[in-house]
């Protein structure tokens, strides 16, 4: 039995080696900032913090779900088909989160999260969500 599994392991590892496609991935650095300061200027509080500690009234659970646009293109030299997607404007979709909560009454999105989600062949999104409450101890 472990004879046929080493042997197993190795054909699959002579069989990874023989895969096309690039064999070195260059080092990637990748950094995100997104600027809240002009929201907090207007009055808007985006925290991660759960819990906020002044006087609030709860308004309720939100969740926004951003995708792009996209369209099917043929592979380079192919037939084949993908998806070619459009970028996600993110500072769009905090516009957005933010209108909602102040239709909703309010002025504070606590627990804030933006969550991406990518995958193969899983059109790509961010979900932004948190607790949506209109913060009482502040001047508006």
């Amino acid at each position: 039995m472990f004879a046929r599994s080493v042997c197993l392991l190795a054909t699959l590892a002579a069989l990874a080696g023989c895969a096309s496609g690039p064999k070195e991935l260059a080092p990637l650095k990748e950094f995100l900032a997104i600027d809240l300061r002009s929201y907090t200027a207007a009055g808007f509080l985006f925290t991660p913090d759960p819990l906020y500690a002044g006087k609030y009234e709860s308004l309720g659970l939100v969740s926004l779900t951003v995708a792009p646009s996209g369209r099917q293109v043929p592979y380079k030299n192919s037939s084949q088909m993908h998806w070619e997607w459009a970028p996600i404007k993110l500072d769009e979709a905090l516009r957005e989160a933010q209108a909602r909560v102040v239709e909703m009454g309010g002025n504070a999105l606590v627990n804030f999260k933006i969550e991406p989600k990518t995958g193969l062949n899983e059109r790509p999104h961010y979900t932004i969500s948190g607790f949506a409450i209109k913060r009482l101890d502040v001047g508006r």
